[in-house]
């Protein structure tokens, strides 16, 4: 017999970067340094496959990210934009 869904659980992987990391209890994580993002799902993404990132950020960092053509966020946002086939962004 297969895998049931329901066997499955998720480990979420937090950037080193990440200062405040949001607490998640739902399932395990791990700590590890990413390529790409503040949080992915392990083994379900990853740079190669980047079907779920989360790239976190405040609304103020956001903004002065994306105004200044220099700030590592704006090369961040382009790579992650060329790997996803319906990228998003939320506050």
């Amino acid at each position: 017999m297969g895998t049931r869904l329901d066997d499955i659980q998720p480990v979420i992987l937090v950037d080193t970067r990440e200062q405040m990391p949001l607490p998640i209890e739902a399932c395990e994580t791990q700590t590890v340094c990413l390529s790409c993002g503040d949080y992915v799902i392990r083994g379900f993404s990853d740079w190669t496959n980047p079907a779920f990132l989360v790239e976190r950020k405040s609304l103020g960092d956001l903004a002065g990210s994306l105004t200044d053509p220099r700030a590592r966020a704006v090369h961040e946002v382009r790579r992650v934009y060329a790997g996803f086939p319906v990228p998003s962004v939320a506050h």
